[in-house]
């Protein structure tokens, strides 16, 4: 059960079908979509006023079907138009809607790779060695940069071995190309969040690794 970012829609996802309801009209049943397997999960698109183009104007929800790697997205008020988006073998362990509404980010079994999936063409962008899964991405404060908690091989000094740290990736959004790229001194960051004003990242771990 998920209610829309402006509050007018309540989803509810039975199996297969996913009914959506009109608050405005006494919670009456507006839109019923049939998916291709058992939903997992939903999500509505992000809410913005302002942009009459935005996903967000055709009233987007996607439901993802991890079994099967497979996301489907519907518009409430254009029935007529769908998405489909299979990770086909590489399988499916989350997915997550881009602040602009017009992409969609999922992650792949055993975090092999995310995918940004546009919804305006058939472009695809992928982002290699994820670390986690929708919670180790996180949008800046005004949407222009993407943060990726990733996986990356750091030779440790003190023993001359190669050991797998945790990193972090900065993507511009406008591209999906990587800006920046950062090692830390983190092997177990289970989040990452951009402070307020946009000027720094923030990870939160459970082990930290001091060079002597």
């Amino acid at each position: 059960m998920s209610w829309s970012g402006c509050g007018r829609y309540l989803a509810v996802a039975k199996d297969t079908r996913l009914c959506v309801r009109d608050v405005t009209m006494n919670l009456s049943i507006v839109q019923l979509f049939t998916c291709v397997d058992l939903i997992s999960a939903i999500q509505w698109a992000p809410h913005i006023e302002t942009d009459s183009n935005s996903g967000d104007s055709m009233r987007l929800i996607f439901c993802a079907m991890y079994k099967r790697a497979i996301v489907q997205v519907f518009s409430i008020l254009d029935p007529s138009w769908t998405c489909k988006i299979a990770e086909g073998i590489c399988g499916l362990i989350s997915a997550k809607w881009t602040p602009d509404t017009r992409h969609i980010i999922t992650v792949s079994d055993f975090r092999i790779h995310a995918t940004v999936w546009s919804l305006v063409d058939t472009s695809k962008y992928v982002i290699r060695h994820p670390k986690l899964g929708a919670e180790g991405f996180a949008f800046s404060p005004d949407g222009t940069y993407l943060a990726v908690a990733e996986r990356s091989e750091c030779k440790v000094r003190r023993v001359s071995s190669l050991c797998i740290f945790d990193a972090i990736g900065i993507y511009n959004v406008e591209t999906w190309e990587l800006a920046r790229h950062f090692d830390t001194a983190s092997y177990d960051m289970v989040e990452l969040a951009w402070s307020m004003d946009g000027r720094y990242v923030q990870i939160r771990t459970c082990m930290m690794v001091a060079e002597k």
